[in-house]
C-alpha cells in the first residue's frame, strides 16, 4: 500500500510540476521605432519574455513583414533596408508552442540627414 501511496504522490508531483512550465508572455523589439537614411541598414533585435520573467533573444527565429516593400525592406534575419522616403512599419512575430506575439516596429526612411538632423535607431 506504502508503495502505491508513493508512486501516486510521484505522478502528482510530475504532473504539478508540468504545469508549471514557463510559457511566452512577450515580445519586445529594439528599435519600437526609428529613422534611417535610404540604402542604410539597420538591425531589429527581438527579445521574448517567458511568464516567469526570463529574456531570450529571438531574433533571428521571428518573422518579419513590411507594410511597403517600396519604402522599406526586411530580411528574415530582421535586418531593415530604407528603399525610399517614406513611412513604413515592420511587424514582427514570433510562436513559442501554442503562443504567437507581435509586435510593430515604426520606420521612417530619410532621404539623407539633415545638417543638424540626429537620426535614432
Amino acid at each position: 500500500m506504502r508503495e502505491v501511496m508513493n508512486a501516486t504522490l510521484a505522478t502528482l508531483l510530475v504532473m504539478s510540476s508540468a504545469g508549471c512550465a514557463p510559457s511566452l508572455k512577450s515580445i519586445a523589439t529594439k528599435p519600437r521605432s526609428g529613422t534611417i537614411v535610404t540604402s542604410s541598414i539597420q538591425q531589429i533585435v527581438v527579445t521574448a519574455t517567458d511568464t516567469k520573467g526570463n529574456g531570450k533573444d529571438v531574433t533571428g527565429v521571428s518573422t518579419y513583414k513590411s507594410s511597403d516593400d517600396k519604402i522599406v525592406t526586411v530580411s528574415v534575419n530582421g535586418s531593415v533596408e530604407g528603399k525610399s522616403a517614406g513611412w513604413a512599419d515592420i511587424t514582427v512575430s514570433y510562436s513559442e508552442g501554442k503562443v504567437t506575439k507581435i509586435s510593430t516596429v515604426t520606420v521612417n526612411v530619410v532621404f539623407s540627414r539633415g545638417e543638424g538632423q540626429s537620426l535614432r535607431w
